[in-house]
């Protein structure tokens, strides 16, 4: 440019009269905000001025400077030259002009100016904004730019959140729609926890966050949740926003499938609770299949009924199709899989048939049945049977058709059916409420239908009249005279002619017998049932017989009883094996069968007149029972009786002496009994019990017989026996009956006694065996001509201490404190009194005499008592050393003051030389025995040696 174009230009400002020195200005207007320009000056004169440089003020960019919160916004305002710079959030609608926005009071949503810097950014952080709310962010400078609204919406949700698709017994899954795009996430929140979006964003166990765009629902999956449980879930975005609490539920059942109503014959009733809305399927499952449901099965099972139900609201579901009588196990599943608890539901029905129980009386029966399920259930008695349940429940009550009863499942109904006909037959039958119908049952009315009638001949104290019920009751009958109604005869007093009542079996026989009447008198019977009919009278009179007893003892294979008739019949007696179940008077008169051991002929004997019946061939030492009867059916009562024998065969009674012996015997019945005493095996093992037991005797005595009482221990005793010997007792009946052998042995020895080792100087041992188990003692006393009695061994003072002997086996006795070198006589004895043979011996001990000495040398002569090791050694004269300590060689003195012990024959002198001793010195000679004698001391003295003995000994 030149100043002539400055000053001509049509787009500058005017020309204005300059004054010189002094400044001139000049406004430029029209100029385009935020450019760059060059300013010129130009006289009049011709003069151009440097350029000046300058920029418009103006707003290069706007820019959001971090993602939008829930209640702030940041923007960067970058400006075109250096000035001051606001920004400012507002209402899309309602942005200011850039003079208002400097203007404008400062506030959060409008912060204070900042001084800006050309083409450096400046950040305003716009807070205090509502959340999920449109705003414009809008900047100014001081120069008066204002620039284009930056829109944007704080951090929030455009939608509520809401729970998408069908949940299952673990997960749920929910959508949360953000209203800008950014990070969400979503968290079923626990009790207790303060709920904030940093929580949920930091929440465990719940889905990661993921980014969100605006308006657009994200769906999360809550995983690892418990079936049928309700969850409070929020959702949060990144910007802070926390959405309202929306509540949830897992697929299952709030309440579980119970019994809704009475069971009918096909149907089960139930009704359950679904804790969230959605269907389910339910399924009756018999058997097997209860134990393997699964959501699955109950679904694809053929008698599945779908439902669908509101959350917590009563479901209601009939199974159909089912068996009567019927147990099964209702299972659900709710679609989204979660398998309910099984509930038992059993069908309407009969547990088995209809029974009669309790007593029929004359116009009425009970009856009882067990249903199934609980429910009302009738029963009725009708001529014929009942087509169908529903024509039964629907006659009208009487005594014969009562009302409905309310049952208990499993628990028996009794049912009493009155106004029947007496002694007649009726159909009975029961139905449940829900449509089960029993068979019918025949039951009968109590009755008679026949008798009472003549049961057999009577006795003389006794009537047998036989009654035939028609149903299984009890029944009694009266003898006397006139007639008795039923409560007379139920209600009498037991006594002669009123038996107490007996069972009696439909349609059989039953025979009731009267004792204790009085002798040859007639009576009128009446029978009555319980149920409360009468029948009668019938005429009887009676008759017996008047006694029974033995008449003679019994031998080992013969009785006699005694009987007398009271009327003129046959009469007949048997005995039977004791113990045996008591026969009928037929049996008896029949006189067979297993248990009869031997029966008489039947006798027609006149009234009065004694009878004596044998029984003959029968088994000794046996215990029968004995019955007779009489031809009109009379029994008597059991007669006890044995044969001869023993109960307890002999046996040791005390111990055998040596001498005397005792036996103990008992005996089955009371008779005379004898026991005799012989030589072991002098009596043949084949003698028969025709042996002459009072001539038998071949040793000992023979007590004469005596008598024994029955079950009772007799005692034999005998005498004069030899000791130390073996007998065989045998005792016998007076019935003829011999016993069993016992043998036994008197007092004795096996053995004399025996030496058990070497004697020593004080004791001596010995072993002897006692023949029996008895007491035994020893004594040792000095020889003597004289043997000692036993009972002075027994008793012996300073003797071994008496043993308890085992028969055959060693007893060894010590005795001690003997005197050395004595011979002795040892004796033992028995309990019994038997003394042994005598045992000599002798005491250890030995004798020295002296023999010659030298110089260095000196011999003694040594005699023992017995054959043992003696061993002699030469010391100083000092105190008398033991003899250990002289078998050891303890204290002698010189090379051979010990010669070597050797075996002494008894009674054989043997010398023993010491050698190696000093010459003319004094010593002392003891000898010792291994038994531990002790003989000394012998003093001596070696002999003098002369020196010219020693000079002529040569270089030694």
């Amino acid at each position: 440019a030149d100043a002539a174009a400055v000053m001509g230009s049509e787009a500058a400002p005017a020309a204005v009269q300059g004054v010189a020195g002094e400044v001139a200005r000049v406004q430029f207007a029209g100029l385009t905000p935020g450019t760059q320009y060059a300013a010129y000056c130009a006289t009049a004169g011709g003069v151009l001025s440097t350029p000046l440089v300058f920029g418009t003020s103006g707003i290069v960019s706007v820019a959001e400077a971090a993602p939008a919160t829930t209640a702030g916004y940041s923007v960067t305002l970058v400006p075109a030259i250096a000035e001051q710079v606001r920004c400012g959030a507002f209402a899309p609608e309602a942005a200011p002009d850039a003079g208002a926005l400097m203007a404008a009071p400062v506030s959060d949503s409008v912060p204070s100016a900042e001084q800006g810097a050309a083409g450096q950014g400046s950040v305003f952080t716009l807070k205090g904004l509502a959340g999920n709310t449109a705003y414009a962010a809008v900047c100014a400078t001081a120069g008066g730019v204002l620039s284009e609204p930056l829109k944007f919406t704080t951090s929030g949700f455009a939608a509520p959140v809401a729970e998408e698709g069908p949940a299952t017994g673990a997960e749920v899954v929910v959508a949360a729609t953000p209203a800008i795009g950014e990070n969400v996430r979503c968290a079923a929140m626990g009790d207790g926890v303060a709920v904030t979006s940093e929580a949920v964003m930091a929440a465990a166990n719940a889905p990661v966050a993921v980014p969100g765009t605006a308006g657009e629902p994200t769906k999360f999956t809550l995983t690892g949740l418990t079936p049928a449980t309700s969850y409070t879930v929020y959702c949060a975005t990144a910007g802070g926003a926390l959405s309202p609490p929306v509540v949830v539920a897992t697929s299952g059942f709030a309440a579980q499938p119970a019994v809704a109503a009475p069971s009918t014959t096909t149907s089960c009733f139930i009704s359950f609770a679904l804790q969230r809305g959605e269907g389910a399927k339910c399924a009756a499952l018999a058997g097997e299949e209860a134990g393997a449901a699964t959501a699955a099965t109950v679904a694809a099972h053929p008698r599945a009924v779908a439902a669908t139900g509101a959350a917590q609201e009563a479901v209601a579901v009939t199974l159909d199709g089912l068996t009567e009588n019927s147990g099964y196990l209702v299972v659900c599943a709710t679609d989204g899989g979660v398998v309910s608890t099984g509930v038992a539901c059993s069908t309407s029905g009969l547990l088995g048939p209809v029974e009669a129980v309790g007593l029929a009386t004359k116009d009425s029966v009970s009856v009882q049945v067990s249903v199934r399920i609980a429910e009302q259930v009738r029963c009725v008695a009708a001529d014929a049977a009942l087509a169908d349940a529903a024509a039964l429940m629907a006659l009208p009550a009487t005594p014969s058709a009562p009302a409905g009863t309310a049952a208990q499942a499993g628990a028996a109904v009794v049912v009493n059916l009155a106004g029947l006909t007496p002694n007649s037959t009726a159909s009975v039958q029961c139905a449940t409420a829900g449509g089960a119908l029993s068979a019918p049952l025949a039951v009968d009315t109590s009755g008679i239908l026949v008798g009472p009638e003549p049961a057999g001949a009577a006795s003389a104290t006794a009537v047998t009249v036989s009654v035939t019920p028609r149903i299984s009751e009890k029944i009694r009958c009266s003898a006397g005279q006139g007639a008795r109604d039923a409560a007379q005869i139920f209600a009498a007093g037991a006594g002669p002619g009123s038996p107490p009542a007996v069972g009696a079996t439909a349609g059989a026989a039953t025979q009731v017998r009267f004792d204790g009447l009085a002798e040859d008198a007639g009576y009128e019977v009446y029978c009555a049932t319980e149920g409360g009919v009468v029948a009668g009278p019938l005429a009887v009179a009676t008759s017996g017989l008047a006694g029974l007893g033995e008449a003679a003892p019994a031998t080992k294979d013969s009785y006699v009883v005694s009987v007398t008739p009271r009327i003129a019949e046959q009469v007949r007696c048997a005995a039977f094996t004791d113990g045996s179940l008591a026969p009928d008077a037929a049996a008896v008169m029949a006189g067979t069968g297993a248990a009869v051991q031997g029966a008489s002929p039947a006798t027609e004997i006149v009234a009065g007149a004694p009878l004596d019946i044998t029984f003959s061939g029968l088994t000794a030492n046996t215990e029968y029972d004995l019955y007779c009867a009489t031809a009109g059916g009379v029994r008597t009562r059991k007669f006890d009786f044995a044969t001869s024998g023993f109960l307890r065969q002999p046996a040791a009674h005390g111990t055998a002496t040596g001498d005397k012996f005792a036996v103990s015997v008992i005996t089955r019945i009371d008779e005379h009994i004898r026991c005799i005493v012989s030589a072991a095996g002098s009596v043949p093992a084949d003698f028969s019990a025709a042996w002459d037991v009072a001539g038998a005797v071949s040793e000992g005595a023979a007590p004469a017989g005596s008598a024994a009482k029955a079950g009772e221990p007799h005692i034999a005793s005998f005498t004069g026996l030899q000791p130390n010997t073996e007998y065989d007792v045998y005792c016998a009946t007076a019935g003829g009956v011999i016993s069993n052998r016992l043998s036994f042995s008197t007092s004795g020895f096996w053995t004399r006694p025996i030496q058990s080792g070497p004697p020593t100087a004080t004791s001596f041992a010995v072993r002897i065996a006692p023949r029996l188990s008895e007491r035994v003692r020893c004594a040792a006393a000095p020889k003597s001509d004289t043997a000692p009695a036993a009972t002075a061994v027994l008793e012996g003072a300073g003797a071994p201490a008496a043993q308890p002997g085992t028969a055959s086996k060693d007893l060894n006795f010590t005795f001690a404190r003997l005197t050395v070198a004595t011979t002795y006589q040892l004796y033992c004895a028995t309990a019994g009194g038997v003394l042994s043979e005598p045992l000599e011996f002798t005491t250890s001990g030995v004798t020295m005499e002296a023999g010659e000495s030298s110089g260095s040398g000196h011999t003694v002569i040594v005699t023992s008592k017995v054959s043992e090791a003696v061993r002699c050694i030469a010391t100083r004269p000092t105190a008398k050393p033991s003899a250990y300590q002289v078998m050891q060689g303890i204290g002698a003195v010189g090379v051979g003051a010990e010669p070597a012990a050797v075996e002494v024959a008894h009674g054989v002198p043997t010398n023993f030389t010491f050698g190696g001793l000093d010459s003319n010195s004094g010593y002392a000679a003891f000898c010792a025995t291994a038994g531990g004698a002790v003989a000394g001391p012998a003093e001596f003295k070696t002999a003098v040696v002369e020196a010219s003995a020693v000079l002529d000994s040569g270089s030694r």
